[in-house]
């Protein structure tokens, strides 16, 4: 699993934003009382039933078909055997396969999800079933895209399995999300299944059920699943002495080491169908001792980590762009968004590149996919955009297109404004734009930002910042506990400085220089909210 991704700077005076830090902390809190000796999520209703991939798709099988699907599907109590509960990941694999049903960089699940987080999934009704428009379909239709827009992907988080809380936390989160609710979370693994080899249970719980005892070790044959349980009871004998015996070595450096680990393991399942010959109708039973065994030793991949993920059941986008764009090659072409806080702006000042989506993607074919249409009606959401400008300040909100080559043309870009409930949609006055290959494309909309599509409801006031100068340098203070992140503007709207997202306690210094005035702070707080206030800087 690669977690490099692309970020090109399109403005060279613009804060350009792409999605470098993928992962985000998804806390785990260990129960005060023992966890079960076993958890099944796999037979729960959020849980879809197997299926057979198609192609090298397994990452995007196992992170949108089973694990988005499931975590969307248990936030909203929602069964997982009907269409329109479930989530193709025909969707994302055509944006990273470039056109190919065989390749093999694709199938890993994070560049998935990262997709899934960026502007949501269609699902599987809305896309047409589960495997259509495999492997080149991109999906065409405002509203369609509107409508995925809702099905997000909140955080995307590892577990580190040579920790020695890992497995801990890992069961802890398929007990109870590791926050206490009603059911448990699953997760997704990487392996080799080059010379992975199976056996099965001898005595005990599941007798006779099918267990994975080794992984292949050939990067070749990398491939990704899900895990959905654990059983503590379950054991085979690797040293072959007759006994079930447990002895981890715990090293001083925190590290979790496998001896003679024979007793428990975690329940997984396979995306080759219920006829693929994989374990017991592809699900099959991984001992607990393989997820810290090295990688060159048979263990599992990606640095003996496995992936999990939150979501946002009730997300809705505040503004949104609808383009129309026709190019017959779409991987020449990379798609951004960008706003500026003047009406009368040609270029923005801050811009979000996407990692993975129409960023160069999905082959040689026409926007709509092989033998489809090079015309396409997408809606990409830029709520996040609206953070960087103060209440009431006019704003223009940009389409900006790199070509490598090739014609075309964005034929028409409206701003689509949901802030108000009802959707106030205002139309660029510049359409049937020739897509330049030389340079940046930019393609804007004017309008007034409401107060209301920066600022949520409040039901507190904000907490207050307090500003000093030592040495030219500007530090601030604030009740960090409380606060996720904070920018600082001009007056004029223009981004000057940002703080960590976990600031230190105490004072904590400015990574800019400022000169003496006055200054727009901008930042979120634990509850979710926006908040905006005037702070001088001396």
């Amino acid at each position: 699993m690669k977690k490099s991704t692309i970020c090109i700077p399109w403005v060279a005076a613009a804060v350009v934003l792409c999605a470098a830090s993928v992962y985000s902390r998804i806390p785990i809190t260990h129960g005060s009382t023992p966890l079960p000796s076993s958890v099944d999520n796999g037979v729960k209703r959020f849980f879809r039933p197997v299926f057979e991939q198609m192609g090298e798709s397994c990452g995007n099988a196992n992170g949108i078909g089973y694990t988005f699907t499931y975590e969307m599907d248990c936030a909203r109590d929602a069964a997982a055997d009907v269409e329109g509960n479930q989530y193709p990941y025909v969707y994302t694999y055509d944006f990273l396969n470039d056109g190919s049903s065989s390749n093999g960089t694709s199938h890993m699940y994070v560049d998935a999800l990262n997709i899934v987080k960026e502007n949501g999934v269609p699902t599987v009704a809305d896309w047409g079933g589960l495997d259509a428009g495999f492997p080149t379909k991109w999906m065409s239709g405002y509203d369609a895209y509107y409508k995925a827009m809702r099905n997000r992907v909140d955080k995307i988080d590892t577990i580190d399995m040579l920790d020695s809380n890992g497995l801990t936390s890992l069961k802890q989160w398929l007990y109870d999300h590791g926050n206490g609710s009603a059911s448990g979370g699953v997760a997704n693994l990487g392996c080799s299944v080059g010379g992975w080899q199976f056996s099965t249970i001898a005595t005990g719980p599941q007798t006779g059920k099918s267990i994975c005892i080794k992984y292949g070790t050939d990067p070749a044959y990398e491939h990704a699943q899900t895990i959905v349980g654990y059983n503590d009871s379950i054991r085979y004998d690797f040293n072959k002495d007759g006994k079930y015996t447990n002895t981890i070595d715990q090293n001083n450096d925190g590290k979790a080491t496998m001896a003679d680990w024979e007793i428990g393991a975690l329940r997984i399942v396979n995306s080759w169908g219920v006829n693929s010959g994989i374990g017991d109708s592809d699900r099959y039973w991984l001992p607990y001792r393989l997820l810290v065994t090295p990688q060159t030793q048979g263990g599992i991949w990606n640095a003996n980590r496995v992936c999990i993920v939150t979501v946002k059941n009730n997300y809705a986008p505040k503004m949104t762009l609808k383009a129309s764009l026709t190019h017959g090659q779409r991987n020449r072409i990379a798609l951004s968004v960008g706003v500026a806080p003047q009406q009368s702006a040609t270029q923005p000042v801050k811009v979000r590149e996407f990692a993975k989506q129409f960023t160069y993607a999905g082959g040689a074919f026409p926007l709509c996919g092989s033998g489809g249409s090079s015309t396409s009606e997408i809606g990409l959401d830029i709520t996040d955009l609206i953070d960087s400008l103060a209440g009431g300040d006019n704003a223009t909100f940009f389409l900006v297109v790199q070509s490598k080559g090739g014609a075309g043309t964005v034929n028409s870009l409206s701003l689509m404004d949901y802030t108000s409930g009802a959707v106030k949609e205002t139309k660029s006055a510049l359409t049937n734009v020739s897509i330049s290959t030389t340079e940046k494309t930019y393609i804007g909309v004017s309008t007034a930002v409401s107060e209301v599509a920066w600022s949520p409801v409040r039901t507190a006031e904000p907490p207050d910042f307090v500003f000093r100068r030592i040495n030219g340098a500007v530090q601030v203070k604030g009740p960090w506990r409380r606060v996720k992140y904070i920018l600082i503007f001009t007056m004029n709207g223009a981004q000057k400085s940002s703080l960590p997202s976990n600031p230190r306690d105490g004072w904590v210094t400015l990574p800019s220089a400022l000169p003496s005035g006055m200054y727009i702070v901008r930042f979120l707080d634990d509850d979710g909210r926006n908040w905006t206030r005037k702070a001088p800087i001396n």
